[in-house]
């Protein structure tokens, strides 16, 4: 019987440490099923001297923020696997594609943005004097390095939505019958609109006055006082042609 205690003594010692090591083997999976899986999200932005804010949004809630660094680099990290989104706010800059989901199922997801530089805008209106729309009108703006020329529609509109931003402007109006009229632009910002309005005048009428003194005359036919049709070229070869007219009858 003493033989038989050492060899249960150890048996018992044997299965409780087994079963101790079966409970922390438990409890460490049930951690594990419980701790949330965590990636991040990075990428890069260009251009990289753009001053850019980067929202993280999930669920129509912001959750972070940051900014690139001197590189364009940006980085989320420790966040949990699942469905984000991220808004680039940079101003005088737009996103080239307005996506902006991303999946986040892995150790890391790449989410990079290519800023475009917003552009300028001229929007108006050609009327005349008297406030009526005038189509057709052809307008023309000069930049810097290059030339755009629109007409305008029925209701005399004309817009240019594709020009360089901070720079001066000219703009040369042309319209029938309407005396040519040039506009100077000042400088308009980035993703900006210029709004005119623009009023062209009438060109002026010559007035017919009659001749003038050493004018050729015309050639013209008439009848003489015998009712015979006379020339005046039949003259040519006189000197003077005296031309009288006569009330009534002789």
């Amino acid at each position: 019987m003493r033989d038989k205690m050492p060899f249960l003594q150890n048996l018992i010692f044997f299965t409780a440490a087994s079963l101790i090591i079966i409970i922390n083997g438990c409890e460490d999976d049930a951690r594990n099923e419980t701790q949330p899986q965590l990636g991040k999200i990075e990428g890069l932005l260009k251009p990289t001297d753009a001053a850019t804010e980067i929202r993280l949004m999930q669920a129509g809630n912001i959750i972070a923020t940051t900014y690139p660094d001197e590189n364009g680099r940006y980085i989320f990290p420790y966040l949990e696997f699942g469905d984000y989104d991220i808004i680039v706010i940079a101003e005088g800059y737009r996103v080239a594609s307005e996506a902006s989901a991303i999946l986040l199922d892995k150790e890391v997801a790449i989410k990079n943005f290519q800023l475009v530089p917003l552009m300028a805008s001229i929007r108006g209106i050609v009327i005349d004097s008297a406030g009526a729309f005038i189509e057709n009108a052809s307008i023309t703006v000069s930049a810097p390095s290059n030339e755009f020329t629109i007409q305008t529609d029925k209701f005399g509109a004309f817009s240019f939505n594709q020009l360089p931003p901070k720079v001066e402007l000219v703009l040369t109006i042309l319209a029938d019958g309407k005396i040519e009229f040039q506009v100077t632009v000042e400088p308009i910002g980035k993703g900006e609109t210029k709004d005119l309005q623009i009023s062209l005048k009438e060109t002026e009428q010559k007035v017919d006055v009659g001749s003038q003194l050493g004018d050729l005359a015309p050639n013209f036919s008439l009848s003489n006082v015998d009712g015979k049709i006379v020339a005046l070229k039949d003259f040519t070869s006189k000197q003077t042609v005296l031309l009288t007219f006569h009330r009534g009858k002789l």
